[in-house]
């Protein structure tokens, strides 16, 4: 409990005033029973003609109705209150989440589901507010009212209640007995509804490559092979519980007969009135109730249990890369990079980079080239700290970059992907990403350079035309020079940049290169294509993870390798 203290401490004062409003409704439910046996025993009295003067039953129907208009009343404005406790708890916890999950690695995203964070953060959390309900609100209710509820029996008579409460014990032990079995089973059920989620999410992002492959009927089948799963074992869970909960029910039901006969004898005695039974009778309605409800509070806090480690695995996870105690940040940065001796894998294994060295001079156009799988996104992802190198440095105006701030050098480098991404938002919001106060004419000018201004004029709304999730709503190269635009608005001092004109026609593609190298930044590019190779300053070949050559355009194309091999391809053959 004491890792969820910091999700509701900005609600104490609320459940100060809700356990305040429980204790009212408690008070007058408990007296209600009091009310109910008073008014029979003086109809009683009435009927034995024990009751001298006029018959008045008023002041006990005007008693019971306002108890009851009371309580219904504080009941009203606690549910309301409850609700924005819970709800509060639960933005906190949710936010807490998503805060952690946005400055955790991307090594922790490669190996995580993304259909596993999404179940975590929307289904295990939503299953988190009935275990917060249930904790500040119908535990404490319970627990009052049960006590409340003794006492005012054992007030009536002592040997009456223990034999109508004889059989709560067993009822109540045989309700937790089995809660760490279910545990694990609402911890299985939990786990296979985010592979649900992931399949679910899988197949809507790659609903083209599904339909061009005419396999909507295999996922159909796969995602209901996944679902039938998921219900099995929510099947299991719940019906483990369903079967014990009878026989603990049952139990307890013996407590009405038993007192229904103890108590009558004890009437027939003379040693207690019919009212004073009437009361026991009424408070065993309202335990047997609370009684049975233990059960539901098991199953919930255990299903909780089970979303809450799901939830913590998220936020004890360790941030693999963060910023050290004193940590730089980076002041008019010239733009030089230094890669020395650095190594990475991704596991253990195979180095995917190998012993690099390289150095770039403020302002230069650096060209990074090679084979399928050689290493080149690794290697630039490595530079504004996606990754830790295994071994080596990497340096940034002379400076390692792990002792400079994450958001300094961030901002420093931007990066357009192989893979462009945008945002639902309009076109303006997108490109401005990275700088949200830049003015119009900042966004327009950027666009111009990224030859995206055209397409975009095209539009009736223009840059307010909004684009789908990830830009479907795009064509490859508008979603491309869309993301040129926003990566170079921010105004970095390094650009990188990971095939950024594959789906531009070659005409386009020339005024966008040229326009990017007149930026007079220090800029990295990794491509095959010897039309925007041959501009750079120097081109490095990698080939399983090695700088297997470097030089100039010349100098490469006069030398056999790789580079000269592609080279003859693109262009001695066109």
């Amino acid at each position: 409990m004491k890792k969820y203290y910091p999700y509701f401490s900005e609600c104490r004062k609320l459940l100060i005033f809700s356990f305040s409003l429980l204790l009212g409704a408690l008070s007058c439910e408990l007296l209600l029973p009091q009310i109910s046996g008073e008014t029979i025993n003086y109809l009683r009295d009435v009927a034995a003609g024990k009751v001298t003067g006029k018959f008045d039953l008023w002041p006990y129907v005007i008693s019971f109705l306002c108890l009851s208009v009371l309580r219904s009343v504080i009941n009203r404005r606690k549910g309301i209150i409850d609700t924005s406790i819970t709800t509060t708890i639960i933005k906190n916890i949710r936010c807490r989440v998503y805060d952690k999950l946005q400055k955790l690695s991307f090594n922790y995203h490669d190996n995580t589901a993304s259909g596993q964070i999404i179940s975590r953060v929307i289904h295990d959390v939503n299953v988190m507010r009935g275990y917060f309900a249930t904790l500040f609100f119908t535990v404490p209710e319970i627990i009052i009212f049960l006590l409340g509820a003794t006492v005012l029996m054992l007030n009536i008579h002592v040997k009456l209640t223990l034999v109508a409460l004889c059989t709560a014990p067993v009822t109540v032990y045989l309700m937790i007995k089995f809660k760490g079995a279910l545990h694990k089973l609402w911890r299985k059920t939990d786990d296979l509804y985010g592979d649900v989620s992931t399949v679910l999410q899988e197949n809507i992002a790659g609903v083209k490559v599904v339909k061009s492959f005419a396999k909507e009927n295999y996922e159909i089948k796969k995602f209901n092979n996944k679902v039938n799963i998921f219900l099995d074992s929510f099947t299991d869970a719940v019906s483990y519980w369903a079967k014990r909960v009878p026989m603990a029910h049952f139990i307890f039901g013996l407590s009405m007969p038993l007192a229904l006969w103890y108590g009558g004898i004890l009437v027939i005695r003379q040693e207690i009135n019919i009212g004073d039974l009437t009361k026991v009778l009424f408070y065993l309605m309202g335990y047997g109730w609370r009684i049975s409800r233990i059960g539901h509070i098991v199953n919930t806090i255990e299903n909780a249990h089970a979303a809450g480690d799901r939830i913590c695995e998220i936020i004890d996870t360790k941030t693999e890369i963060a910023d050290k105690e004193h940590a730089l940040t980076l002041n008019n940065p010239s733009g030089s990079i230094e890669f020395a001796n650095v190594s990475f894998s991704y596991k253990e294994g195979k180095n995917v980079v190998q012993n690099v060295s390289f150095k770039i001079k403020p302002g230069e156009i650096i060209g990074i080239t090679g084979p399928t799988g050689s290493g080149k996104t690794s290697l630039i992802n490595l530079l504004p700290r996606f990754y830790e190198p295994l071994t080596g440095k990497i340096c940034v105006d002379g400076v390692d970059i792990r002792n400079i701030r994450l958001d300094s050098l961030r901002k420093t480098i931007k990066m357009v992907f192989q893979e462009t991404l945008l945002f639902s938002a309009t076109i303006s919001e997108n490109i401005a990403y990275g700088k949200p106060d830049a003015s119009h004419e900042e966004v327009e000018n950027c666009a111009q350079l990224s030859q995206a201004a055209g397409f975009i004029n095209g539009f009736e709304k223009k840059y307010d035309t909004i684009v789908g999730e990830r830009g479907v709503t795009l064509s490859g190269g508008q979603k491309q020079r869309v993301s040129i635009a926003r990566a170079v608005l921010p105004g970095p001092k390094i650009l990188v940049l990971d095939n950024p004109t594959s789906n531009l026609d070659s005409e386009v593609e020339r005024i966008v290169i040229e326009n990017i190298l007149n930026l007079k930044l220090t800029i990295i590019i990794i491509s095959q294509k010897m039309n925007v190779l041959r501009k750079t300053d120097r081109i490095y070949v990698m080939e399983d993870g090695l700088i297997t050559a470097s030089g100039t355009h010349q100098e490469l194309i006069s030398k056999e390798g790789f580079y000269k091999e592609i080279y003859e391809e693109q262009v001695l053959l066109k």
